[in-house]
């Protein structure tokens, strides 16, 4: 879809579907950025630069979907004429923000086990649009949610185990299933 090495020419909105944005080192390790998905943007840090920017991050659809460009110029022009279409992406960025600075803190402070729960709730409530308790489906191989939590795949699948066998989550075809949302919830609040 697009690269991090493009020059970032405008804007995309997915309509439907989900997107991993990555991140690559000088080895070629990847780490998942953030998932986005039906109402989300992403590529929104090219907005109102006049120097040649590049996309941050590349983008790889997780899930078939519907994607929409939208030209940063014409954008920008948009936001200048509609006032409260600008308040409105100020408003996404600025909650993008705080799930990243939280996601980072994760990252940075908790243990595996603890990591990996938190990122399975947050995953969770991003991927639960019908606001159910059970069969909660995060598109993402253990190895790419491993890259999200910030480590390895066996360390995930240690503590994904563990909750397996604790009937709080399954794993088929490419996907995580939270199966009991509820447990996953108590997890949290009475470990953390």
């Amino acid at each position: 879809m697009i690269a991090e090495d493009e020059a970032a020419k405008g804007v995309y909105f997915v309509v439907s579907g989900a997107v991993k944005l990555t991140k690559q080192d000088e080895n070629g390790n990847e780490i998942i950025v953030c998932i986005k998905q039906k109402g989300d943007i992403f590529a929104e840090a090219c907005l109102f630069t006049r120097k040649t920017e590049f996309y941050p991050a590349t983008a790889t659809m997780l899930e078939d979907g519907e994607i929409l460009f939208l030209d940063k110029h014409e954008l920008e022009q948009d936001l200048y004429n509609y006032p409260e279409l600008s308040m409105q992406l100020i408003s996404y960025m600025s909650d993008a923000l705080r799930e990243m600075t939280s996601q980072l803190r994760d990252v940075a402070l908790l243990d595996v086990y603890a990591k990996t729960v938190k990122t399975l709730e947050r995953l969770g409530n991003k991927f639960n649009t019908g606001k159910n308790r059970w069969e909660i489906e995060i598109p993402l191989t253990v190895q790419e949610f491993a890259t999200v939590v910030g480590t390895t795949r066996e360390s995930v699948s240690r503590v994904f185990s563990k909750l397996k066998k604790d009937g709080i989550i399954d794993m088929k075809s490419r996907k995580i299933i939270i199966l009991d949302w509820c447990s996953l919830c108590t997890l949290l609040h009475k470990e953390y």
